[in-house]
């Protein structure tokens, strides 16, 4: 199991919460997604065939 935590980094209370999950059900630091590193980009590319 992991945690993907504020990705947008505006919730102010998240890393405290996300801590606290991540003591009770035991998930491992190599496990949580924090801040901007938690942020997928997609790069969409369209072909036209004509």
């Amino acid at each position: 199991m992991g945690i993907v935590e504020d990705a947008t980094e505006d919730l102010l209370f998240t890393r405290y919460e996300c801590e606290t999950l991540a003591q009770s059900y035991g998930v491992s630091a190599d496990k949580r997604l924090q801040g901007r590193k938690a942020t997928v980009l997609t790069n969409i590319f369209t072909s036209c065939i004509s």
